[in-house]
């Protein structure tokens, strides 16, 4: 005797999907983005460093560069003076370059000015000159109190 089970399963989603799924779909979504931003602002920071760094370096290489010319002119007037106006250009080149990559600074916002104090109310007074409600009725106390309004 041969038996056999065969057995089939269906699965029916829903119609509608949960709209918690939207939700969770939307802020991966979100994120997903602001993760390709990010990867793109910190690659262009890392470039920018890359050519400050490399700035930095020839600046340093020309500063110790005209050192050594400086020790080897010694006295002649013609070579120093040639190593001067060498050093003026790129002194010059390196502040165009220093200005030019530099961010002006943001004026601070100064801050608002207080709202001034309002002016102390003018006591309410009947016609005979007693306090008064701002309805018009007497203001009454009792003995040792205050008057209240």
């Amino acid at each position: 005797m041969d038996l056999r089970i065969h057995a089939d399963i269906h699965i029916h989603p829903p119609a509608e999907p949960d709209p918690r799924t939207a939700k969770i779909l939307t802020a991966v979504l979100g994120i997903a983005s602001k993760v390709k931003s990010m990867a793109t602002e910190l690659e262009t920071l890392t470039q920018e460093v890359t050519e400050a760094r490399t700035v930095m370096e020839s600046a340093r290489a020309m500063i110790v560069g005209l050192a050594e010319q400086l020790r080897a002119a010694g006295t002649d007037k013609a070579a120093l003076a040639a190593l001067a106006s060498q050093l003026d250009g790129g002194a010059n080149a390196l502040a165009e370059a220093v200005a030019a990559n530099t961010v002006a600074a943001q004026e601070p916002t100064p801050a608002p000015e207080p709202a001034p104090e309002p002016a102390p109310a003018e006591p309410v007074t009947g016609s005979d000159g007693a306090p008064v409600t701002s309805e018009g009725e007497p203001v009454t106390t009792q003995p040792g109190a205050e008057p209240q309004a």
